[in-house]
């Protein structure tokens, strides 16, 4: 129930302490933890998957603290104090949420002309907006589900009803991606990127203790296994986007849920750019399920099962942590609810050791 996630978003207990600076650092080597995991909304029976993800993700670190950074597609965006961002930012103290919505940053930041950006951006901050977009998160949270239930996927894979319900629920507002990072790193730099079909990808740029600067990129792409050619254009754009900083950003990380299989054309575009997979890298090939049908639901994504998500990663400051790659969530809450998966999609998990700048 939602009061039990009150309760449970109170207890400060769920983490572990805070981690200093210091504790981050391993003789002269920063050592950063990232995971990324679409966690399905409010869909697939999301007041009891909580628990699971919450559990996940407190023992993701060293099995007792949150990763260092944990990309989240398809989360429950409020405005201050209603949503799943808001929950993970009580749960877990020792970390900042950065959130965005995709069809809210559209809104603010996708005119041709830059003075109707810089208006639309301004009126994000109106008081009372923010209410409004806590009072869609909570909507959609006790009831979308409830309401659509069976029909949800049919809904999302017909345009124009899509469209229609999503405005009409504000789902369309308060859907999106957010980043959980942890107060070991200083984080500046937000910045977002439309990949059309309010789907888009959000840049921060993480600083070491000693300099070493970083960016993480929370992406998510178009899905529907037919859109292989979408994809790869939004690849393009993103890898453009991400040139462009390399003068600034000492190492990059990209990261989500690309609805990509291996063998689609987007996975050689960012090799050709320089990229490196975590999971190939670790273990000579990419996890064979990343997207799955374990679980049971009416309002389940009946696609095919495979490999969707990826750790991406460039720059000499990065070097993998060898054998720190993991698939995270691949069991049931229990035998009795063998139905009950954290999510539809698995988390990955890798570490990277981060060299200070005068070691380059």
């Amino acid at each position: 129930s939602l009061a039990s996630l009150a309760s449970l978003a109170s207890q400060p207990t769920v983490h572990s302490p805070r981690p200093t600076v210091r504790s981050a650092w391993r003789g002269r080597m920063a050592v950063l933890c990232v995971a990324t995991w679409n966690i399905r909304w409010v869909l697939d029976h999301w007041e009891s998957r909580w628990p699971l993800l919450i559990k996940h993700i407190g023992s993701m670190k060293d099995g007792k603290e949150a990763p260092d950074v944990l990309a989240m597609q398809e989360v429950n965006i409020g405005g201050s104090r209603t949503g799943q961002d808001y929950l993970l930012g009580r749960i877990f103290k020792g970390h900042s949420v950065i959130a965005a919505s995709g069809a809210r940053e559209l809104l603010q930041n996708g005119w041709p002309m830059p003075i109707l950006n810089k208006i639309c951006t301004g009126l994000a901050f109106l008081p009372g907006l923010g209410l409004l977009m806590d009072a869609a998160a909570w909507f959609c949270g006790r009831f979308f589900e409830r309401i659509f239930g069976r029909y949800t996927m049919l809904i999302y894979y017909t345009p124009i009803l899509r469209e229609l319900v999503y405005v009409l629920t504000g789902c369309a507002f308060v859907i999106g991606n957010a980043t959980l990072v942890s107060d070991s790193y200083r984080v500046f730099g937000r910045e977002t990127l439309s990949l059309g079909n309010e789907k888009f990808a959000l840049r921060l740029v993480l600083e070491t203790k000693e300099g070493t600067r970083v960016s993480v990129t929370n992406v998510h792409t178009a899905s529907g296994r037919e859109n292989t050619e979408l994809r790869k254009n939004q690849a393009l754009k993103m890898i453009e986007w991400l040139n462009s900083f390399r003068d600034s950003d000492d190492a990059q990380i990209v990261l989500g849920d690309f609805n990509a299989t291996p063998d689609e054309p987007l996975h050689p575009e960012f090799k050709k750019a320089g990229f490196a997979s975590a999971g190939f890298e670790d273990m000579g090939k990419e996890p064979e399920l990343t997207f799955h049908q374990r679980h049971e639901s009416p309002s389940k994504d009946i696609d095919p099962e495979g490999c969707l998500d990826y750790i991406f990663f460039r720059g000499k400051a990065l070097s993998l942590k060898r054998k720190s790659f993991r698939v995270i969530g691949t069991q049931p809450a229990s035998e009795r609810e063998s139905y009950l998966y954290p999510s539809d999609h698995f988390a990955l998990q890798a570490s990277f050791l981060i060299a200070p700048k005068w070691e380059r």
